[in-house]
């Protein structure tokens, strides 16, 4: 059913043309002004002037196209008009201006055991030689002919289909595409090539035929392949990013059809999602992209995960995302809008009850299916759920949930109000939202894996793709080394000391260290003794006594398995209960503070990660008290003895060091063997990166922590 500026009618019964986000284009390429060429570097002819103090080579090998003479630009009887604003197409490879290929030094050391690391880069190789390969951009469109006459841009599965219909019935040359405005070729296409083509398709869903035509607008620029190996060589200071980038274009070609490819990121279309419980779902893929080293080009591989929206119907992705079936309970009209402003506003939904497949926006909730109702064109008044048992022979499920008020972006002013059970959430759809404890808990479970099992999800990934099979890459003349990784020469040093306090005599003694990890069998350097101490519980509902016995237990176990690392708690603790309330849980820290309390650990029931962040900025930011937050459902999977002592050893160490305490020394006289290092200082680094999404709403956060210390006990 729907709306248009307070008028109701059905939906299907308006004869509507397929819709798009963009604005109709009635003419057709672009005739541009001289003055307005000359300042883009632009042209519809394809010639290269060397003389243009625009134009000519430029330093990383690329030539960019002056527009034909204003007599040739009159030539033509029809102007036409278009932009000239063409997205940009990224790689994956940060884009920095002066870049320096690392080298390994000439000679390597000699201490440690000597060994050869698989790296996830394959070697790309050419047939043909680089100073003869060309690389041509071109600006064009694909747009769909409306029922008024009008052109529109199309939308970009139809992009797609409609290139490889023309290109294969026209026999282009070898030509490859980025979903958005640019095409590439290694031929200037612009020479024997029309610049309009027509060409009719049928829908596969609807059975409807739509017209659609090409453009072939202009030649934008071009490129030297050669450039790469000139930059590997140091012949070139600024890395050839846009010939990087048409190149990881043209690996992406034969895997579109079935892959869905963000970026530099592909998943496949048929997997299916493991569910997040909450309308969401993590997908696995695989990353790729072309590194320019010192072996010269290599394509990176690797295993990369992301989220999505579960392409579920409306019902049961809001019963999943509300942690409740909405069939019983409804949806409580206050939370409507919170819903809608939190995660609906931003979805598209799909219909397909008229046998039309339309996507469209969610605006509101209305009244109940059965309640709800409208005036059709006859003058009738009838109800939703009466109407589709009417018009479609649907009965539906749930009459009693509300209707829901959906709008197309291009008419924001017509409504339609359908049913939740008629409603889908679109598919593949990224989700930007963060994930909660839980679900990073169940991602890292699926992507951190051990390295023999990332080399084998990698060497599946290169032989799934069959990059010598490509038929795109055989006509470009390049192949990829798939039978093996590259190897790099690699040292394992000895590791370094880590010392302790004995527990009979305070002296120092060595724990001993195996592929990195040791035992904590010993006292701790410098450890705090803490006079007053609290632990409170935090649960979101009353806590049962089965929850308050063993936060108890884990309180009276706490000061005894310390006290073996040297960390004493002098007192009894303060035990406290609250309700999961900012302010709450803040007048409880005010308290604890004025009793002169050092240290407040809670045990966190049921309560999700806005609570953590409230406390941490209570205790860190506002009040200046040390906290240490544990989960409820860890003590209970860790309620054994053996792994309460684990769980309790692990805990111990951030308390120590939040407290002022010294943990460890690391010696690294045996693994720094030089003369120097008995006299030297060293700082250490650690370097992490987080990849929230691939998205520029959510960018990647890199870290930096550094030891502050010779003996690395403080970061």
């Amino acid at each position: 059913m729907s709306s248009n500026k307070g008028r109701d009618y059905p939906e299907d019964d308006s004869d509507r043309d397929h819709q798009s986000s963009k604005r109709a284009r009635t003419s057709r390429i672009d005739e541009l002004t001289s003055e307005y060429s000359h300042r883009r570097s632009y042209s519809s002819t394809g010639t290269i002037d060397d003389k243009s103090n625009l134009t000519g080579p430029i330093n990383n090998g690329s030539h960019y196209v002056v527009p034909k003479a204003l007599s040739d630009a009159g030539s033509d009887t029809k102007k036409r008009s278009r932009s000239l604003v063409r997205p940009t197409i990224r790689s994956a490879v940060p884009n920095s201006q002066i870049t320096t290929i690392a080298k390994r030094p000439p000679q390597s050391g000699r201490v440690g055991q000597r060994i050869e690391l698989y790296t996830n880069h394959f070697q790309i190789n050419f047939s043909k030689r680089a100073n003869e390969v060309i690389l041509y951009q071109f600006d064009v469109d694909v747009e769909l002919l409306m029922r008024d006459g009008s052109w529109r841009s199309c939308r970009k599965d139809e992009r797609l289909q409609v290139l490889k219909t023309i290109i294969e019935r026209e026999h282009f040359p070898l030509v490859w595409y980025d979903e958005g405005k640019n095409l590439y070729a290694t031929e200037n296409l612009t020479l024997n090539h029309k610049k309009e083509y027509e060409c009719q398709i049928v829908h596969k869903k609807t059975g409807q035929t739509n017209k659609f035509r090409f453009l072939l607008i202009n030649l934008v620029k071009t490129y030297e392949l050669q450039s790469l190996f000139d930059f590997v060589q140091k012949r070139l200071d600024v890395r050839p990013h846009d010939p990087v980038r048409i190149l990881e274009t043209l690996f992406k070609q034969t895997q579109r059809s079935d892959m869905i490819t963000i970026k530099n990121q592909s998943y496949p279309k048929h997997q299916r999602l493991d569910d997040l419980g909450d309308g969401r779902g993590l997908a696995s893929g695989f990353y790729q992209a072309i590194v320019l080293g010192e072996r010269g080009p290599t394509l990176n591989i690797n295993n990369t995960f992301c989220c999505f929206y579960q392409n579920y119907n409306l019902v049961e992705f809001l019963s999943c995302y509300l942690n409740h079936d909405i069939r019983r309970h409804g949806i409580p009209p206050k939370d409507q809008p919170v819903l809608v402003r939190k995660v609906l506003k931003s979805l598209w939904f799909v219909t397909s009850h008229t046998n039309k497949v339309r996507r469209y926006r969610l605006k509101s909730f209305g009244r109940p299916a059965d309640e709800h109702k409208f005036t059709k064109k006859e003058g009738d008044q009838t109800t939703v759920a009466d109407y589709f048992h009417d018009k479609y022979n649907i009965r539906l499920r749930h009459p009693h949930l509300p209707v829901v008020e959906l709008y197309n972006p291009v008419n924001k002013n017509q409504s339609n109000f359908l049913p939740m059970e008629m409603v889908t959430v679109d598919e593949w759809q990224r989700s930007l939202k963060a994930l909660t404890t839980e679900q990073r808990a169940k991602v890292t479970k699926k992507t951190v894996v051990r390295p023999g099992e990332r080399y084998g999800m990698i060497r599946r990934v290169a032989d799934e793709r069959r990059f010598n099979q490509d038929s795109y890459l055989e006509r470009f003349g390049l192949t990829v080394d798939v039978n093996e990784m590259l190897l790099v020469p690699a040292r394992i040093l000895p590791p370094p000391e880590i010392k302790y306090k004995s527990s009979r005599d305070q002296s120092d003694t060595v724990e001993r260290v195996q592929i990195g990890k040791w035992w904590l069998n010993n006292r701790f350097n410098k450890a705090r003794e803490i006079r007053t101490w609290a632990v409170v519980l935090v649960s979101q509902r009353e806590p049962d006594d089965r929850q308050i016995r063993l936060a108890r237990d884990f309180a009276r176990r706490l000061p005894q398995a310390m006290s073996k690392y040297g960390l004493r708690l002098s007192s009894s603790p303060i035990e406290k209960s609250d309700a999961a309330v900012p302010q709450t849980i803040l007048a409880r820290m005010n308290e604890l503070k004025m009793q002169g309390c050092e240290v407040i650990i809670y045990i966190l029931n049921q309560v999700g990660d806005d609570i953590y962040h409230a406390i941490k900025f209570f205790g860190n930011v506002k009040l200046g008290i040390v906290t240490q937050c544990t989960r409820f459902d860890r003590l209970m999977s860790n309620s054994d003895p053996r792994k309460m002592d684990m769980y309790i050893q692990n805990l111990v160490q951030k308390f120590n060091a939040k407290l002022g305490g010294v943990n460890q020394l690391v010696s690294l006289m045996r693994a720094l063997t030089s003369p120097s290092a008995r006299s030297d200082i060293f700082m250490f680094f650690g370097i992490d990166c987080t990849h929230i999404t691939c998205s520029r709403e959510r960018p990647s956060i890199a870290a930096v922590i550094d030891s502050i210390n010779i003996f690395i006990s403080n970061i």
